[in-house]
């Protein structure tokens, strides 16, 4: 089928709404003569008659009123959608919507997406927190343009970009003997307290047990739990001590993170993105302002 062109459906329209080829050959600054012909195309190509006309007086024809609102909407749908488009292409508007595991999310998005909003205020940023493993799975099911999780990546399909590497600490009260000794604590010296850890299924979870120097020195946990929330809790609650990346401590007046040493463990934390495909303008100037925080860091 030979379909029309967007000429031939703004002549159509502009027509039927006024009543008038004069009128809507002004207003689509063309001659009236390359209207009707406009007219006379579309009317080919759908083999059918749209508009009675006579030297003075033109009428719809029935499958003519039929048409013209659906043209009208349509018209005005294309309109708004490439306006959407042309605003987001231009920073003016938009949404990015960030998939982060959620020590990255509670502590470094939040002044990251605070400067990013000082310089385009009318784009919407979403954040959906989670374990490494869902960041994952949100953007390769495009439910977020890009993610922050650490590395490696488990699909062949992720493109993992650096953004920073970040040393283990041990996570225990303000108060506990492990906080306030001298010499360096090793992981070995976890062994003499109860051990909180995060799950498999945690980016943490998994480094720590793929590392085989780490697996061997790590005590068996007398709580496991998949959320950094409850981890928080239970150590503040005295349940037991635990072993996370810097950026997973949380900034609290009874908790202490203290460097973990012999061996030195680190976490390598990344942008990802879906091979072969972009980031839209509004999700490209978020990754700037993100990698230029954490320089500055």
């Amino acid at each position: 089928m030979i379909y029309p062109t967007i000429r031939h459906l703004r002549a159509f329209e502009s027509v039927s709404r006024l009543g008038s080829f004069a009128l809507a050959a002004d207003e689509l600054c063309i001659s009236p003569s390359a209207l009707s012909q406009n007219i006379s195309q579309l009317e080919d190509v759908l083999s059918t008659r749209l508009i009675d006309r006579t030297t003075r007086h033109m009428q719809l024809t029935m499958i003519g009123e039929q048409l013209y609102p659906r043209i009208q909407r349509w018209l005005q749908e294309m309109e708004m959608t490439f306006q959407e488009v042309s605003s987001q292409g231009q920073l003016s508007k938009g949404r990015v919507k960030i998939a982060s595991l959620a020590s990255i999310a509670i502590n470094i998005l939040p002044s990251v997406i605070l400067s990013f909003k000082e310089k385009y205020p009318d784009i919407q940023v979403t954040i959906r927190d989670g374990t490494g493993s869902s960041v994952e799975h949100l953007v390769l099911d495009h439910d977020a343009d890009f993610g922050i999780a650490g590395g490696p990546v488990r699909s062949p399909e992720l493109n993992f970009e650096p953004l920073f590497q970040e040393n283990y600490c041990l996570l225990c009260p303000r108060d506990h003997p492990l906080a306030s000794r001298s010499e360096p604590v090793c992981w070995q010296d976890l062994h003499e307290f109860s051990y909180i850890s995060l799950s498999s299924e945690t980016n943490v979870g998994q480094q720590l047990r793929s590392s085989s120097a780490i697996a061997e020195l790590m005590p068996s946990p007398v709580h496991e739990v998949s959320q950094l929330g409850t981890l928080w809790g239970l150590v503040e609650k005295q349940f037991g001590v635990s072993a996370l990346p810097r950026s997973a401590c949380p900034d609290h007046e009874s908790l202490v993170s203290v460097p973990l040493a012999e061996p030195e463990l680190t976490r390598e934390v990344g942008f990802l993105t879906v091979r072969g495909r972009s980031l839209s303008p509004a999700a490209e100037m978020l990754r700037a302002t993100l990698f230029d925080s954490i320089e500055q860091m």
